[in-house]
């Protein structure tokens, strides 16, 4: 598997690595745990709704300043 908290920030000189997160369409928040190396729960939705966007995130030298965004 691959060490999500050491992935570079660029693939090649025009393309950038996102992590998506939260997919389009999941009623569930998902943050990425460092400690166990996985993506869990961090929050539901209430019944009926679902996130319209993929949520993502750019990553940086440290994980912790990561850029978010809902694409």
């Amino acid at each position: 598997m691959t060490d999500l908290t050491k992935l570079p920030s660029w693939a090649d000189d025009d393309n950038i690595f996102a992590v998506v997160e939260t997919p389009r369409g999941s009623s569930c928040k998902l943050d990425f745990d460092p400690k166990l190396g996985v993506f869990a729960l961090a929050k539901p939705l209430m019944a009926g709704l679902i996130y319209p966007y993929d949520g993502a995130s750019f990553p940086r030298p440290k994980p912790r300043t990561a850029i978010r965004l809902m694409c």
